[in-house]
């Protein structure tokens, strides 16, 4: 007999007809497709049970049909069936298809359209209450007003920096609805932007770095110097660790926009000496016409653009102005929501610093002592935020657990210090012959010297430009007092446990923040985040950077000022 079956459109049918025919003497039957469906497609038949697949075609309500014969082995007999397949509608509800956007703070009617979307209607309605009477709301921070079919405006408080949320209804013709919430991001300082690194000091990252999102650098021509000096001191802009450093940016790989400062370069490089800069961009007068020349010669050149940059790391009285100090227990913990972020635990005060492994973080947690951050499980729901007027040393991993299960994942953690910020740099290394680099303890010149010793005071262009300034040579020598506050207990990358299909030095950043006067690594993983600083001396080793979004969804650094860390207009 012919047979029925029923699917929901946009919905893969698996069927057996059944066996029908009278069989002797062993025989089986076997099927044969003798139509195809009309209205969608027939796939995966077999033959020896009549077994199939039907795909109805996109978005298909209705009826459809096939036909197939069935045949006994001794051929004694054979029978046409068909196959009749109903397709029912699934009343799914509308939805929202952008749910966050970026205002700068202080503005003014910024417009945000929205775009529902429906599978039955082509206009469903996004509404400030049900029935649309409702045409203006107060959100947390600011106001937002309904000026059209699926347009909006909002006009966050004075002042107000971060995150803001106001709640909508999508409605379809069907009256079919949900409501949806919409994130606004107020003056995040990322805000068309989505860099990866933006620092002053680009050196050894040229020559090594993979960089898949924006890349800014001033060339240490910025409007503030860390070190104590407005300005970068030195002028020789193509050569120096704050510049091209012997013309290391040929061998780097930019995937999309590098920004650049509206500078002058300060040398005529037709009367450079190096054999380096005998090339075609001799002719250059600024930086931006340098790099572009440099850039054209890559089998893949990156956009290049001039912008006014700023990037910068706030100093212990500035921080401690912009947070309000960390009070006299040397750390203090504001919750993100008094209501539903938990209270700060797994932070441990071991005397001269502070340490924490599990950590259960939910919003902005400010610091006068140092931090030992080991092999972290941070537990959060929108992020923690970490301002220290101290060093901060990360070892091994960060790993996120979020505190509510089916939510968004916000997780994400953000360090700012006003010294250093040490991922993986120790008092001692455990590297053998096969893993050591030359550079790094076995030539005779650093042979004496630990690997914070070498990268602070001695290694190449950051130290030999810094050590003409006597505030930046009293500042690493501190810090290298600071790590062995903890030295043992902070291991050098090379001396982790070594974890199956990884080197003991293969650790990945996902969801990290960075601001520091200086950041160093010696991990030779990936890294997705944003760093801002002043001199950023990464693992050398291939490596990649990449923006991570959730930095779109978050409150960026809410307890500071965009113009403390970075401006690009």
């Amino acid at each position: 007999a012919d047979e029925s079956f029923l699917t929901n459109e946009d919905t893969a049918l698996y069927a057996k007809p059944v066996q029908t025919l009278t069989l002797t003497n062993g025989a089986v039957s076997t099927f044969a497709m003798t139509s195809q469906a009309a209205n969608g497609v027939v796939s995966e038949y077999n033959s020896k049970d009549g077994s199939f697949k039907y795909m109805p075609n996109l978005s298909y309500v209705g009826g459809d049909t096939f036909e197939y014969a069935e045949n006994n082995a001794d051929k004694t007999g054979a029978v046409t069936r068909k196959i009749s397949i109903t397709i029912q509608p699934v009343n799914l509800k509308p939805w929202l298809d952008n749910q966050i956007f970026n205002f700068p703070m202080n503005s003014v009617d910024n417009i945000m359209i929205m775009t529902a979307k429906d599978k039955k209607d082509l206009n469903p309605k996004v509404l400030l209450d049900l029935k649309g009477f409702v045409s203006q709301v107060n959100s947390l921070y600011g106001v937002v007003k309904k000026i059209a079919p699926g347009q909006f405006t909002y006009t966050p408080q004075s002042f107000f920096r971060g995150i803001d949320k106001v709640n909508v209804f999508v409605v379809n013709a069907a009256g079919l609805y949900i409501q949806q919430s919409v994130t606004i991001n107020v003056g995040n300082p990322f805000l068309n932007l989505e860099p990866a690194l933006a620092v002053r000091a680009p050196a050894c990252m040229n020559c090594h770095s993979n960089v898949s999102s924006r890349f800014i650098t001033d060339f240490g021509k910025g409007d503030a110097y860390f070190f104590g000096k407005p300005g970068n001191p030195f002028t020789s802009a193509p050569t120096d660790f704050y510049g091209d450093h012997a013309k290391s940016w040929q061998t780097s790989t930019f995937e999309s926009t590098v920004y650049v400062p509206k500078v002058d370069l300060g040398i005529d490089l037709t009367k450079f000496e190096g054999a380096d800069f005998k090339g075609d961009e001799n002719v250059a007068k600024t930086v931006s016409e340098y790099v572009r020349i440099i850039e054209s010669k890559k089998a893949v050149p990156a956009m290049v653009f001039e912008k006014s940059i700023y990037i910068a790391a706030p100093n212990a009285n500035l921080l401690n102005t912009r947070t309000g100090g960390s009070g006299s227990a040397g750390y203090r913990f504001v919750k993100d929501n008094v209501n539903t972020s938990p209270e700060l635990s797994g932070l441990i005060d071991r005397g001269a610093y502070l340490e924490a492994s599990s950590l259960t973080c939910d919003g902005d947690l400010i610091l006068s002592k140092t931090l030992h951050l080991k092999n972290l499980t941070l537990k959060t729901n929108s992020g923690c935020r970490v301002y220290s007027t101290q060093s901060i040393f990360v070892q091994g991993p960060v790993n996120y657990e979020k505190l509510i299960a089916n939510s968004t994942d916000n997780t994400n953690l953000q360090l700012v210090s006003t010294r250093w910020v040490n991922l993986g740099v120790g008092d001692s290394h455990c590297e053998v012959e096969k893993t050591n680099p030359g550079w790094y303890s076995q030539d005779s010149d650093t042979l004496a010297k630990k690997p914070d010793e070498l990268r602070l005071l001695n290694y190449g262009g950051p130290t030999r430009t810094a050590a003409n300034l006597d505030d930046a040579k009293a500042l690493n020598e501190s810090m290298i007092a600071e790590l062995r506050k903890i030295s043992p207990a902070f291991e050098d990358a090379s001396c982790r446990a070594p974890i199956a299909g990884l080197t003991p030095r293969e650790v990945h950043f996902e969801r990290l923040l960075i601001n520091a006067p200086r950041v160093d690594s010696r991990y030779t993983g990936k890294f997705t985040g944003v760093i801002v600083a002043e001199i950023p001396l990464m693992s050398l080793s291939k490596f990649s950077f990449s923006y991570d979004a959730v930095f779109n969804r978050v409150s960026v650094l809410p307890l500071m000022k965009a113009e403390d860390f970075l401006i690009v207009k």
